[in-house]
Parts: C-alpha cells; structure tokens; sequence
C-alpha cells in the first residue's frame, strides 16, 4: 500500500491524497502513521482521500479514519473521500460511513462543495 499527495491548482488550502493498494494488518501500520502525520503537519484545511485504486480495507482503517477526522475537527480540518473503489463504496455503505464522512463521486464535486462552503 502506498499514497500520494497532491495539491489541487488554484486552491491552496485543498490536498489530496491518492490511497494505491489493499489496507490490511501486514501494510497499514506504517501507513497509518504517515497519513495521521499528513493531517497533523499540514498547512491545509481539507483533505480529499482518493479511494479508485484501493479495492480492499479492513476495520482497523475504518477506524483509523473516523479518529482521523475527530483529530482533524479539533483544528478546524475536513477530511473527504472522493473516487471510491466499488468494493470500498460497499464496505462504506454497510458500516455508514456516509453518516460521518462526506463522500464524493469525483474530485471536481469535492472541490466544488469546498468552494461553495467557503
């Protein structure tokens, strides 16, 4: 599992993050302290997680996203995901993810509720 981080062109306060590969017990451990560091360290507000290439999780990285973005509200950060894997999509449908995390079919629409919440 590896990720990537980009910025969007014209928006400053926006990275995105794109999530490569299953998250599972034998690759998430140094993924998760590099992704809580990415929020931790940053200058951005909103962070856009990119899920197309990722076709597997498990529930330690559910959970891990759920404290991430409790973290991230104590500094006035928004974490979103964006572009789910159909196989992510199903898992995230099942636990209610949708209760607690806004989800976006693409970028251009995340970026377009972040402008417009402005």
């Amino acid at each position: 599992m590896k990720f990537y981080v980009s910025h969007i062109v014209g928006y400053d306060n926006i990275a995105k993050i794109d999530l490569i590969g299953e998250m599972n017990s034998s690759t998430w451990p140094e993924m998760e302290q590099k992704l809580s560091e990415q929020v931790k360290q940053s200058t951005q507000k909103f962070f856009l997680y990119d899920f197309h290439k990722t076709s597997f999780l498990n529930s330690t990285v559910i959970g891990f996203f759920i404290n991430l973005m409790r973290e991230a509200e104590k500094t006035r950060k928004q974490i979103l995901f964006v572009d789910l894997h159909p196989n992510i999509a199903e898992i995230f449908q099942l636990v209610g993810m949708e209760k607690v995390v806004k989800i976006f079919p693409d970028t251009i629409e995340a970026v377009e509720s972040i402008t417009n919440y402005k």
